[in-house]
């Protein structure tokens, strides 16, 4: 397998991340967020948040970026509405959703169920120039044991697989100076010794081919290349 210097990845263990919580939603953020601020969780190259959210039935929160971002939301239970200016996007498990925000612009998450909570990803990253197009994506995770491509763009590509227990696979880059953010969603991988658990992360700096090998069975890896 690819061997992977301490200074080339780094690990983002899901129980340290920073909890936000009210009545009616939960956030789980990976990298520094608001008030959740250390100096290992700082954003990784262009992945400048990545939150898992729950959000109580019928709610709908407000979200506003700074800069030029890139939002890809991704339902793990339930569905979501994404209302950005007049137009209203339903997003639900085996979808994605992705569109640009501009500086200082806003859009809205909203819960559509009567009384079910959702669980969702929500992802920024930072772009260097608008995306034009809102766009929801489909993948088919019944296809076992390979990364479905699923998202490409220049700025970024996302992709994502599920795999049976003691299933190999490997990736490369489509250029070895970028950097790869994986996330597991369900289950274990090891990534050469490095064991990567349900909600954990790990950044990948310069590397050619990246080998994996899932430890259970239905485990769900994303993969981002920035």
């Amino acid at each position: 397998m690819a061997n992977f210097t301490q200074q080339q990845a780094q690990i983002y263990k899901a129980h340290l991340r920073g909890h936000f919580e009210t009545d009616s939603h939960r956030c789980l953020a990976t990298f520094n967020f608001e008030t959740y601020q250390e100096e290992s969780r700082k954003p990784y190259k262009k992945l400048q948040l990545l939150n898992e959210e729950v959000l109580a039935a019928k709610i709908t929160i407000q979200e506003t970026v700074d800069q030029v971002t890139g939002i890809l939301l991704i339902p793990l239970i339930g569905a979501i509405d994404c209302i950005t200016g007049t137009e209203s996007y339903f997003i639900t498990v085996g979808q994605c959703f992705f569109f640009t925000a501009q500086a200082g612009g806003s859009f809205a998450i909203q819960n559509p169920y009567e009384k079910e909570q959702v669980n969702y990803l929500q992802i920024r990253i930072k772009l260097t120039d608008v995306i034009p197009d809102k766009k929801v994506y489909s993948f088919d995770l019944s296809h076992k044991n390979e990364m479905i491509p699923t998202i490409q763009n220049p700025e970024f590509s996302f992709r994502i697989g599920m795999y049976t227990a003691r299933a190999e696979d490997s990736y490369q880059p489509e250029n070895k100076s970028n950097g790869i953010f994986a996330l597991v969603l369900n289950g274990a991988f090891e990534f050469q010794n490095r064991l990567i658990e349900d909600r954990d992360g790990l950044a990948i700096d310069a590397t050619e081919t990246i080998e994996f090998e899932s430890l259970t069975e239905n485990s769900i890896l994303l993969l981002l290349e920035m």
